[in-house]
C-alpha cells in the first residue's frame, strides 16, 4: 500500500469514528455522512455477482438498519470499518442460512406434489405407484428438518392428533 493510500485510508478511519461517536449522541446528520463515506465499500461486499444485485441492495440497506440498532455496541475510538463489516457478515450469513431453508422447503413441497401426482396415477400402475409414492415420500421427508419430519411422521404416520 502506498503512503497516499494509506493516509487516506487514516483520514477515512478517523473520520468515520467521528461521525460514529456523534451519530451515538443523536446526531442523525452523522448516519448520513457514514453512509456517504462508508456506504461503497459496504456495498461492493455485497455486490460481487451481478445477477444477484437486488440481493445485494436488500442485504445493504439491512445491514444500514441494523447498525442503527446496534449503535450503541460501538465503543468510542476503535476502528468502525471492522464493526460495520462484522454486522454485515452477520446479515450476509443470515441470508444464506434463510435462503438454504426455502430451498429445502420448495424441494420438500415438490417432492410432496411429485408423490401426490403418484398417487393419483391409474390403478393399472397402482403397485409401481405405490413404490415410486414411498420412495418420494422418504426423499421428502430426508430433505425436511428433523422436527418438522418428526411432527409430520407422528401427525400423518402414526396418525397423532396436533393436541
Amino acid at each position: 500500500m502506498t503512503e497516499s493510500k494509506k493516509g487516506t485510508d487514516t483520514e477515512r478511519d478517523r473520520r468515520a469514528a467521528q461521525l460514529m461517536e456523534a451519530y451515538q449522541n443523536g446526531d442523525g446528520r452523522a448516519f448520513d455522512g457514514l453512509v456517504g463515506l462508508l456506504g461503497p465499500s459496504l456495498y461492493r461486499f455485497f455486490a460481487t455477482d451481478p445477477r444477484t444485485r437486488h440481493v445485494a441492495d436488500d442485504l445493504y440497506q439491512e445491514t444500514w438498519l441494523k447498525v442503527h440498532y446496534a449503535r450503541r455496541t460501538y465503543r468510542p475510538g476503535r476502528p468502525v470499518l471492522p464493526w460495520l463489516f462484522g454486522i454485515a457478515r452477520h446479515v450476509a450469513a443470515d441470508h444464506r442460512r434463510h435462503s438454504a431453508r426455502h430451498r429445502r422447503r420448495v424441494e420438500a413441497q415438490a417432492a410432496a406434489s411429485e408423490v401426490q401426482r403418484a398417487a393419483a396415477s391409474s390403478e393399472g400402475a397402482a403397485m409401481t405407484g405405490r413404490v415410486e409414492a414411498s420412495q418420494i415420500l422418504e426423499e421428502a421427508l430426508a430433505l425436511l428438518p428433523p422436527r418438522q419430519r418428526e411432527a409430520l411422521w407422528l401427525l400423518k404416520i402414526e396418525g397423532l392428533s396436533v393436541a
